[in-house]
């Protein structure tokens, strides 16, 4: 079992996904096949912009006498810019309907659904190097809850490129349902989590039926290892009562109709 220190050098943008939330705020997984949440095709940038605490100066004689500082008076902000141009999740995004005229696939812009947009979630990574062995490890980004707004591409010269504003929103809770807690993450709410793993990471979730009792990972991502698999049920940490597979995980009991899984795994 290799225990990442958290100290590395990243460099560029591997993969980024965008998971739909259900109304409570989990993935939305449909069923007990596993819900990967939507592939981003061409991911070439992830920017973050975090503002600073609201400094407050208190002058007096012609100079600062001394220096507060408030939470910030803006909200986290990020861009993600991709090269690929996809109408199916742009639709999905703005919460409209890709249609087909013929064979030709078509999506709305600029409607009256522009502030109605879906709450979303993320993950993002790239690749890194521990800080003191150089061994192969990854950095990523994983946004509890937020909105993405695409914006169209221009189209001349160059190679189109395609923008997301993401705009994380700060929440209670983690992507698979659990609490921040000042004892565990040192704060109540936050708008996004930052982590160094060995391998890839990846979350998947599924629903319960109350008779399932497999839930497989995706055959093309299988876990690289039992001890890096966590799996939640309905937000609740699974200590026991599972067996994990680097294939997938087998509960004892099935959980219950609508239940949601979690399962946060390096692959």
């Amino acid at each position: 079992m290799t225990v990442t220190t958290g100290k590395q050098f990243a460099v560029g943008l591997r993969r980024a996904v965008i998971f739909e939330l259900d109304a409570n705020g989990y993935p939305a997984a449909a069923g007990t096949t596993a819900y990967e949440g939507n592939e981003v095709i061409g991911p070439r940038a992830w920017s973050i912009t975090n503002p600073e605490p609201l400094k407050i100066t208190h002058r007096g004689n012609d100079r600062p006498l001394a220096l507060d500082y408030l939470p910030p008076s803006e909200s986290m902000s990020a861009e993600l810019r991709v090269a690929a141009n996809d109408i199916p999740l742009q639709a999905i995004l703005t919460n409209v309907t890709a249609f087909q005229v013929g064979e030709a696939k078509m999506m709305p812009w600029n409607t009256e659904q522009q502030g109605s947009e879906p709450d979303i979630g993320a993950l993002l990574f790239q690749q890194s190097l521990d800080s003191a062995t150089k061994a192969r490890r990854y950095r990523f980004h994983i946004i509890p809850s937020g909105r993405a707004y695409p914006m169209p591409a221009n189209m001349d010269e160059n190679a189109a490129e395609h923008t997301y504003t993401v705009a994380p929103n700060p929440t209670t809770k983690h992507l698979w349902g659990t609490s921040l807690a000042i004892g565990t993450e040192g704060a109540i709410e936050a708008a996004m989590i930052e982590g160094m793993s060995t391998g890839q990471p990846n979350i998947v979730a599924f629903k319960g039926n109350n008779s399932n009792l497999i839930f497989l990972l995706p055959a093309a991502k299988q876990a690289t290892s039992v001890d890096k698999m966590v799996v939640w049920l309905d937000g609740v940490l699974q200590s026991g009562g599972i067996t994990k597979a680097v294939t997938g995980v087998t509960f004892n009991a099935a959980p219950g109709t609508g239940a949601i899984v979690v399962v946060f795994y390096e692959y």
